[in-house]
Order: C-alpha cells, then structure tokens, then sequence
C-alpha cells in the first residue's frame, strides 16, 4: 500500500522508489564480504570483476541492466565467477553453500522439492536470513534481468512458432540459448552478490527458473482468462449455490461519486462486494476433522480458488476506514483520499488502456497452487505489481494515465484486495 500510494503522488520521479541490494566488497586483507546494503545505486565492486572500465550502473527501470554500457559505447560484459565446490571457511555452513544441504537448514514440502523457498535459501555472509524487504529487492533485480534479456528470446521463438505447444523452461533457455542463459547468469551475480555465494551458481539458476516458472504461469492465465468484453469469470453451479447468500452487493450511485458518469459508476459496483472471509469457506467445508492428506490439499486448493471472489468496496468512505484500521502507519495514503475527494478538477480524464488493464487483472488476480513457495504467501501479491508486461513502475507513469479519482480508488481497493488475499493464502 505504501509502495502504491507513493507511485500515485510521485508518479515515479522519486528515483528510489524502487530500492535494490548492493553489496560491500571484501577488503585487501582478505575479510569476508560485508552484509549488502540496502541502496539504489551499486557504488562498489570487487577488483576481481574490475578487468575493465565500468559504468557505474544502476537498478531502476529507466537505466537497467541491458542499457549498461562501456566507455567504448559496447554493451558491458559480465564475466561468470564460479565458486569453489567446497564452502570455504570463511562462511557459516547455514549459508547454504550446497543445494544438496537445504533439507539440513529449511523444511521442504513434498510438493515442492524441485522448488525450494529461497526467501529461506538467500542469506547473508553471516548465514542470516534476508530481510524480507532485501528478499524483495532481488526478486526484483532478478525479474528485471529476465523480462530484457532472455524474455524476447522466447517471443521471437513463439513468433516463429505460432501454435506450438513449447514449454520455455529453464532447460529450453539452457538447450537453445545457453550463452545468453549464462550471461544473464553472471549479470544477476555481479549486481547482486549475495546471489553468488554457493556452489554452482544453484541460487542464481533457481531464482530465475521461479521468475520463468510465474511468468509462463501468469501469460498462459491471461490468454486463457475472458475476452475484456465480458470481463467475468466462470463459476461452477456449486460455487455459485454455496456462496450466494454470503454475496451481498452494494449498489453505488452517481450521488456517491461526483465527477463519475453513469458508465464508469457501474465500473465501480464491479468491485464493490463485500469480503468473503477464507475462513467463513473453510468452517463451511465438509469432511474437515478427516486426516487424509490428499482431501486436505484438495480442501486448500478449492480455498485459494474461491478467494477470486474477495473484493473490496472502493468508496471513499470504506477506504478511509479500511486504511485506519489495516493500515494506519501509511499517513500519506489517508493524505491522498481526503486530496482526491477535495479536488474538482481531476475528475473527467479517461485512464490510459494500460491502466485500466492493470487493475482489471489485479482485481481479476486470484492466486494458484501452482505457484512455486516464493510466488504463494507474500510473493504472490507482490507479483501482481511487478510481473508481466504491465506493472507499477510501467503503467502509473503520471496522474494523466491514471486520469480520475474513480479509477484511483479502484487500483487502491485492488491493492488491498490483493493484500488480504495474500494474507489469506498465508493462513491456509
């Protein structure tokens, strides 16, 4: 909420709005790497990886990895360093060193073996678990290196190919683009180093097939999501019997939305019904004193898809009471609703088609368990915002593209929309 609030009355001029990880490098004498830093600009690099002249790069979107380049106006390379196979003594053994270690340190589910959570994984020099605001900012850097230079590689070949059924996996980069795949490899470790202490590059090379494993996922739910004509999705009968009782729907009208038309008030009343509680879905499940794994995984999954269907009310009204009680630390979002209500002459603009697509598919969103560990709980609903081709730092460009308060409010009840079903998915 913060993040968002502070794109909307920024329109991302704040240059460290989006704050990335740097790390400190080892000193002359041999110390061990410092803990990274929470900075938007990279201003140390180890001499290892000083063979020739660099920039000094940064992480935002505007200036990004790919658009690096040398004095001589070339693009800059990055040389790959591989450790050395064994943990050297100068790191904690909970660092994690080999992937084969993980089950020593981290609980892994049975489903997700292949995945492991690598909020968990990523640690510091000390073997201490990041911050999840550090965890945050790599993600991000990580995702950034995939959408501008392995991302393109599969567009071209699905350009080439309409119609085939390929599965872009990691493996398919490796196989068909492996110079490009260890490129990226090597970009990812050198900007964020704390990637690079393991063996065989394994956290880098995980990090990356997540970030491919959500991309794919999310692009094969968008083309198989309803046309923006009917912009409604399918319940079964069953689903629609058991919750349409608990389903109320508040009517807003044009009284209630001044600056509004009749068109964009019935947009409103799209996203104005009320919370369905997960628990209320659970307490209401047959069969839930039973101790059969698999009916329970059934159960858990019929619960995260139902919470598709948890909306929030985008007056005024109960966005002022949602953010003083489930957000009251964020002063300057209350700041923006009173700003908004106040103002008269930002109301008749129309959004950008960008925008409006954007908060159609965060308040369309509803999390999968296909998802991998890191991109369910809090993952997911920060990827709502920074994946695909429309995110935050993409689509909120200025308040024109935004255009009026109606919209605004949609795309902040869609943030705490997608905030409590996070939550929710934590829970189950």
């Amino acid at each position: 909420m913060a993040t968002f609030a502070t794109a909307v009355l920024h329109a991302r001029d704040a240059p460290n709005s989006r704050s990335h990880l740097r790390h400190e490098a080892s000193s002359s004498r041999g110390r061990s790497p410092g803990v990274f830093g929470w900075q938007t600009r990279i201003e140390s690099h180890p001499s290892s990886r000083q063979s020739s002249p660099m920039p000094t790069p940064t992480l935002s979107p505007s200036d990004s990895f790919s658009q690096n380049r040398s004095f001589s106006g070339l693009p800059v390379h990055y040389p790959l360093k591989s450790q050395p196979a064994i943990r050297p003594d100068i790191y904690p053994p909970e660092i994690i060193w080999l992937r084969a270690e993980i089950p020593e340190y981290i609980d892994i589910s049975t489903s997700n073996k292949s995945r492991p959570p690598m909020v968990q994984c990523l640690r510091g020099t000390d073997g201490k678990v990041l911050s999840s605001a550090q965890y945050s900012g790599i993600k991000e850097a990580v995702r950034l290196v995939f959408m501008q230079d392995l991302a393109p590689l599969a567009l071209a070949d699905e350009q080439r190919k309409p119609g085939t059924d390929i599965k872009r996996s990691m493996m398919w980069y490796k196989d068909n683009h492996r110079e490009r795949w260890w490129s990226a490899i090597a970009k990812i470790e050198y900007y964020q180093e704390v990637i690079s202490l393991c063996a065989n590059h394994w956290k880098a090379e995980q990090l990356l097939s997540n970030t491919i494993t959500s991309y794919t996922n999310m692009k094969a739910r968008r083309t198989d999501s309803p046309s923006p004509s009917t912009g409604k999705h399918r319940r079964s009968p069953s689903t629609a019997s058991s919750h349409k009782k608990r389903r109320t729907r508040s009517k807003a009208t044009p009284a209630e939305h001044p600056g509004c038309d009749a068109e964009r008030v019935d947009d409103l009343n799209m996203v104005s019904l009320d919370i369905i509680s997960p628990i209320d879905i659970r307490d209401g499940a047959p069969g839930n004193g039973g101790g059969d794994p698999n009916s329970r995984n059934a159960e858990t999954d019929a619960e995260i898809a139902q919470l598709r269907f948890m909306k929030v009310l985008s007056t005024y009204e109960n966005l002022r009471r949602v953010l003083q009680n489930e957000y009251g630390t964020i002063q300057n979002a209350r700041q923006l609703l009173n700003a908004m209500e106040a103002s008269t002459d930002v109301n008749h603009q129309e959004p950008s088609p960008e925008v409006v697509e954007f908060v159609k598919q965060i308040e369309e969103a509803d999390p999968s368990a296909e998802f991998s560990e890191d991109d369910r709980n809090e993952g997911w609903g920060h990827y709502q915002f920074t994946a695909g081709e429309l995110t935050c730092s993409s689509v909120l460009r200025n308040w024109r593209a935004i255009g009026n308060t109606g919209m605004a409010r949609r795309l902040i009840a869609a943030a705490v929309k997608t905030c409590r079903v996070a939550r929710s998915v934590c829970e189950l």
